[in-house]
């Protein structure tokens, strides 16, 4: 069968057209791609039913991470790196897009290669493809992290700037290129009672500035904004009271962009007020003070004490009638002379002169003591009051000091520190004269009381081995004996040895001292003492000594007292252990008792502890020792 040249011709048209469209389509897609691999945004159009048609740029990678191609779904994929701060946000926006066919969503999702977050813009469109006869997805991504990471530094200096603002203690405010105020620190809001978010123009303040003040202020603003310049302008302001004003002091610069377009101003006001009324006070003050200067120069000549007063070289310029007794010297003598050099006794004192008098330099005073040599070469004692004097400028020019002769004084008190040194040693020497006291009473106790039992017990025994035995009154008499001895030494030996009061307290050691005396029939006795918890408030010095006056006050109470029943209190009140002894004796008169060691040894232990120690008593009715201690 032959061919038909027609045929031919049509073959060779379709084919020539089908290769001119490959090549459209061709140059169409890499002309496509080279416009999409010069942007910085990933593009991608996702088929949803027939995925092999869907496309993504080359950029994707780069931006999220991942290969679209190695992924069966990769805008799901793209889904699960988004953040847990961004996803609420991302999930509303994309439900949005379902309904509506296009979104724009700004969220963070964390690279999986870096780690790190990263800001992302997102756009999608929903198309339908009628020839695929597919639904469309055609996104654009761009990595906005760069633009967020400058809007939150720019937000940060802004906090910044005005956390700083709100904490100096002048004001600071901001206006834009219109002249509206936008900022106020906290200073300039609380000087014009304004709220944070209040705006207004600076030619509405013009309304708070004086009249005389209008012309000046407005003019100088205008020619100052015409010309973008800095402003610097001072200005009373009205207030609520008639013909009572607060002064400002307003500078400002201007702010431009790097472009050179101007924004607006920053400025600083500073409230003045009490500068101008300490200017206006400064003349009245100069004045009364020439006319004071003539009154202390009276006071001066007429006052006790002496007066010095020098240049900063020490060179004598002034001095007082008194100052003239003082030292032996007419102001004649002494005038010009330098004054450390011809007074100064003790080479050793001239560093202090030296320190106080660089002390009067720096426009400082100071109170010291030096020895100082009159005019006939006896040595006294003072006390200088210095004080710097200035010239109107307010610069330190010299001093001026008060001197007070305490030669006396100084004896006196020497007097009074060798007197105290007596008294101490008079009361080391009661307390060794309390100790022998002590011993010797010990030994009577032994002897009197404990030996005797133990003679009339060594008699019992001794008719036991002659006899072999003794009677029923005998053995009865011999345990009594024993029981007398066992508790005369108990008594005696708590009296004597106290516990250890860093191991179980003064409380714990007071308990147990008053119940080894309670084995006596008489006297009885009755305890009130602190909670447990408060004995920490003595030191362990204090708790021996309250301890060692009981110990005192007992064995008072047993020699002297022919007591019933004692009473015992220790407390504590904020300041003070209290004690307080009382007894129902025979008391005795407070004029004629002798005191004896033991008083004495009482009163050396309290007032060696800054303690008060009051006893009262007469004849008949007992007495009562009250002794209060300082707690520390």
């Amino acid at each position: 069968m032959g061919k038909d040249p027609n045929n031919h011709s049509v073959d060779s048209t379709l084919t020539a057209e089908k290769k001119s469209l490959e090549q459209e389509v061709y140059d169409t897609r890499f002309k496509l791609n080279v416009l999409l691999e010069i942007t910085d945004a990933v593009h991608y159009i996702s088929y949803r039913t027939q995925p092999g048609k869907s496309f993504y740029s080359d950029r994707w990678e780069k931006v999220l991470g991942f290969s679209p191609h190695d992924v069966a779904n990769p805008l799901a994929e793209k889904d699960k790196l988004v953040v847990v701060d961004s996803l609420e946000a991302y999930e509303a926006a994309w439900d949005s897009f379902l309904q509506t066919g296009h979104t724009s969503i700004k969220y963070q999702l964390q690279h999986p290669k870096t780690g790190k977050r990263v800001w992302i813009e997102e756009v999608v469109h929903k198309k339908f493809d009628l020839v695929a006869n597919d639904e469309v997805w055609a996104g654009t991504i761009r990595d906005i992290s760069g633009v967020e990471f400058y809007k939150e530094y720019i937000e940060e200096s802004e906090r910044r700037f005005k956390k700083i603002a709100d904490s100096v203690p002048i004001m600071i405010w901001v206006s834009d290129e219109n002249d509206v105020i936008v900022y106020n620190n906290e200073k300039a809001r609380q000087f014009f009672g304004l709220k944070e978010e209040d705006q207004y123009s600076v030619g509405d303040m013009s309304n708070w500035v004086a009249d005389e003040y209008q012309e000046i202020v407005i003019k100088e603003w205008d020619q100052k904004v015409a010309k973008r310049e800095p402003i610097d302008v001072e200005m009373a302001l009205k207030t609520a009271i008639p013909n009572e004003y607060k002064y400002l002091s307003l500078r400002a610069i201007p702010r431009f962009l790097k472009s050179g377009e101007f924004i607006g101003y920053i400025g600083a006001t500073y409230d003045l007020t009490n500068e101008y009324k300490y200017k206006q006070q400064a003349e009245i003050s100069l004045q009364t003070l020439r006319a004071s200067e003539e009154k202390f120069r009276t006071l001066f000549e007429n006052l006790e004490l002496g007066v010095l007063e020098v240049d900063l070289t020490d060179k004598i310029v002034y001095n007082n009638e008194a100052f003239s007794k003082m030292l032996g010297y007419t102001p004649e003598e002494i005038k010009g002379k330098i004054a450390h050099a011809l007074f100064i006794a003790k080479p050793e004192e001239t560093k202090t002169f030296e320190k106080n008098h660089a002390l009067r330099e720096k426009g400082k005073g100071s109170v010291y003591e030096l020895t100082l040599q009159r005019k006939d070469g006896k040595l006294i004692t003072t006390v200088i009051s210095g004080a710097p004097v200035f010239d109107l400028q307010g610069n330190v020019r010299g001093s001026v000091g008060i001197h007070w002769d305490v030669t006396k004084i100084r004896a006196l008190e020497q007097t009074i520190v060798e007197q105290e040194v007596r008294k101490e040693q008079e009361l080391a020497e009661a307390r060794l004269q309390a100790e022998d006291q002590q011993r010797y009473e010990i030994g009577q106790d032994l002897h009197d009381g404990v030996g005797q039992m133990l003679a009339y017990i060594n008699v019992l025994i001794e008719m036991l081995k002659t006899k072999g035995t003794l009677t029923k009154k005998e053995l009865t008499n011999l345990e009594s004996a024993l029981q007398n001895t066992i508790q005369q030494v108990r008594t005696l030996s708590r009296l004597l040895a106290p516990p250890e009061l860093k191991d179980i307290g003064l409380r714990a050691s007071v308990r147990e001292l008053i119940d080894s005396c309670s084995v006596m029939k008489k006297p009885t006795f009755s305890l009130e003492i602190y909670a447990a918890q408060e004995d920490y408030n003595l030191n362990l010095s204090k708790k021996q000594m309250v301890y060692r006056v009981i110990q005192e006050l007992l064995n008072n109470t047993f020699k002297h007292a022919d007591a019933s029943h004692v009473n015992l209190s220790l407390q504590f009140d904020k300041k003070n252990l209290q004690l307080v002894y009382q007894d129902d004796g025979r008391g005795f008169d407070q004029q004629h008792i002798r005191k004896g060691i033991g008083l004495d040894s009482i009163q050396s232990r309290i007032k060696f502890h800054k303690g008060t120690l009051k006893i009262a008593s007469e004849p008949g009715k007992g007495s009562t020792t009250r002794i209060s201690i300082p707690i520390g």
